[in-house]
């Protein structure tokens, strides 16, 4: 069935992670299921952090925050760190806490950050703040960001370009859960292969009409159907909402879409939707089913 935008910014906020393109090759950390040996990085260890790349698409900006452990020995981390956005110099608090998005990942990943280098990696996200009412929003300014990961101190986070927007009453950032930079790039570049597959089955849509897109992107159960004709449409935003492996994981997509004559049960403009990408080994490519996640 078809999610409403409104329900979907209010209900499906704390799923909000966003991957930037954007990354920095440094000293690789390594991810272990045994670090007993290694004790848990803390303010002692002299962390600091550095947020990459402003990227995203359309109604989101998404970046990379480092954490490098510039301390003389090795120390963990692991878990999805508290996030605040702040305002001046005096890091006063602006808008909400950032929600933690953990539903999409694996179970959590301890990093071994090396000693004087050794970085661990984690995922922030903006939503713009014309997404909601004035009424609702109250738009006000963040240049930085506040992390705690669990077991340290604070740690200031600079915005990369400059000064943003968050909303003061609603909840418009997210962070993601601290993983090594493979295994972040790794899902960055799975997330960015099934955006283009749905964007392809849009471009499909127009130019074939919807029997002949159906037929080569959407599972069999969902191929066919009412003929509606689709004039243009575009992906606007995604969100990771669960993931099982790189070849069975669901989205949250955000699309504009309007139509050459009736739309059907879709809506015109802004339409919200679950998508489960499951890969097909004799089409060598991911099979989408639609309104599917929850």
């Amino acid at each position: 069935m078809r999610i409403s935008t409104a329900t979907i910014r209010d209900v499906v906020v704390a799923f909000l992670l966003v991957l930037s393109s954007t990354w920095f090759m440094s000293l690789e950390s390594t991810s272990s299921a045994s670090t007993s040996r290694t004790p848990p990085c803390t303010a002692r260890s002299h962390l600091t952090a550095t947020m990459f790349g402003l990227d995203g698409i359309a109604t989101q900006s998404n970046f990379l925050i480092g954490l490098t452990n510039n301390g003389s020995t090795a120390c963990t981390l692991s878990g999805v760190p508290r996030a605040q956005p702040v305002i001046g110099t005096s890091r006063a608090s602006v808008g909400p806490v950032s929600m933690s998005w953990v539903r999409a990942h694996p179970p959590r990943i301890i990093v071994t950050l090396q000693a004087r280098g050794g970085r661990a990696y984690l995922e922030y996200a903006f939503m713009n703040t014309a997404n909601w009412p004035k009424s609702r929003c109250e738009s006000a300014t963040a240049n930085g960001v506040v992390l705690t990961p669990s077991g340290t101190g604070a740690i200031y986070v600079h915005i990369s370009g400059g000064a943003t927007s968050v909303c003061a009453k609603v909840t418009t950032t997210a962070v993601g859960p601290i993983e090594s930079l493979s295994t972040a790039r790794a899902r960055q570049a799975t997330y960015h292969a099934a955006v283009a597959e749905i964007q392809n089955y849009l471009i499909a849509w127009h130019a074939l009409g919807p029997v002949a897109a159906s037929k080569k992107y959407l599972a069999a159960s969902q191929q066919g159907g009412v003929i509606i004709r689709l004039h243009s449409g575009n992906v606007t935003s995604y969100l990771p909402f669960s993931w099982t492996s790189e070849r069975s994981f669901t989205l949250l997509v955000s699309m504009n879409l309007h139509f050459s004559g009736s739309p059907g049960a879709w809506n015109i403009g802004d339409n919200d939707l679950f998508v489960t990408f499951s890969w097909s080994a004799n089409r060598a490519t991911y099979v989408m089913a639609l309104n599917t996640g929850m």
